[in-house]
């Protein structure tokens, strides 16, 4: 599907499983705050919170099942209105969507999907792109060689920790 479809991916497990384990238990696992919370890289909230202190408003576009990622978000809720909270089962399809809802106002878009980078360059040539490009076996690394079709788009920054954002911001205002 291109993400964790949670209860789909719990049904499996549960099959998979030798062991008679109710799936109630399993999402119970999945669905633990504390799991979340400490599954978010260190420096996020901090780094979020500086963002907030300098009046610039964040806000999260995110791919998955709708419920999973606002509950991997919960932490975080109060650093963002909800209405600055767009997940959809494909970012791609709701790049439009979100961009009509901020027009006349300038966005920067962070990921660490270049190809969503380009696509929204694409769609909005004024938009800033932001590749959160970690070195840590962790992430999803994608590279721009493994899309033929982007191999020439550059995005307007390249960062290999969140914190390097509050040094383009001083560099955008």
């Amino acid at each position: 599907a291109g993400y964790v479809k949670i209860r789909e991916f719990i049904k499996i497990l549960q099959q998979k499983a030798n062991a008679d384990v109710q799936a109630s238990e399993l999402e119970s696992i999945f669905f633990d705050k504390s799991l979340h919370a400490t599954s978010l890289y260190a420096d996020t909230r901090k780094v979020l919170q500086d963002l907030v202190r300098s009046n610039v408003d964040i806000g999260i576009f995110s791919t998955g099942d709708k419920e999973f990622q606002l509950q991997k978000i919960a932490t975080l809720k109060d650093l963002f209105p909800e209405n600055h909270t767009h997940i959809f089962v494909d970012k791609r399809e709701g790049l439009a969507d979100v961009f009509s809802q901020y027009k006349g106002t300038h966005l920067y878009l962070v990921d660490d999907f270049p190809a969503i980078l380009y696509e929204a360059k694409k769609m909005d040539k004024t938009i800033s792109t932001v590749w959160i490009k970690r070195d840590d076996q962790g992430s999803p690394q994608v590279l721009l060689e493994d899309f033929p079709q982007i191999a020439d788009f550059i995005p307007d920054y390249t960062i290999k920790q969140l914190d390097e954002i509050l040094t383009c911001i001083k560099e955008w205002n």
